[in-house]
């Protein structure tokens, strides 16, 4: 989460909501999983509710011009509010003799030769991409200029919505994949 969130903040942006994406990505892949949904499936479905969450907060902070703090700070409960709603309040359990359960509980549990957390390999490969994006690429770019400041970005020929709206977008991925991990 703390990758995506840098993309945010960035932007002069807050993104308060990501730990309630958090537990909606992770309820959505446990009940996807529980539907007897392969398990790279619901994982990928956990990480698209993270990334659409993440959307409706940039559309909103953009698309309204509300402060992304009141909208975040807003869509927290919302968020949190579906996902009890899509558990029902209770937890979700997966039996662990499934071999689908088994292969996804390595992903979030296991360890890499033994030694090397799974959790902190992923972590490494999202922090490297991220460092590349943003020191490397043009979105990058306009993500510090945006964060400097709109107005000279924007006379610029920079789509200030666009990279906006991304950047909550990355945000809520990354909430999204942090809670299937998790």
């Amino acid at each position: 989460m703390a990758v995506g969130m840098t993309f945010v903040i960035i932007n002069a942006e807050i993104d308060l909501s990501v730990g309630s994406i958090y537990g909606l990505g992770a309820i959505c892949c446990g009940l996807l999983m529980s539907a007897d949904v392969a398990w790279p499936i619901a994982a990928l479905g956990g990480i698209a509710a993270g990334a659409a969450a993440g959307f409706l907060n940039g559309v909103m902070t953009v698309g309204f011009g509300i402060p992304s703090f009141i909208v975040t700070l807003g869509t927290l409960s919302v968020y949190r509010g579906v996902a009890l709603l899509l558990s029902g309040g209770a937890p979700i359990s997966l039996p662990s003799g499934d071999p689908n359960v088994a292969e996804f509980s390595l992903l979030g549990q296991g360890k890499l030769f033994g030694l090397v957390p799974m959790q902190l390999i992923i972590f490494a490969l999202v922090a490297v991409v991220g460092m590349i994006v943003l020191s490397r690429s043009r979105y990058g770019f306009n993500t510090y200029a945006v964060g400097g400041s709109t107005e000279a970005a924007r006379l610029c020929g920079i789509n200030t919505g666009r990279v906006r709206i991304t950047a909550f977008t990355i945000s809520g991925t990354m909430a999204g994949l942090a809670g299937v991990l998790g």
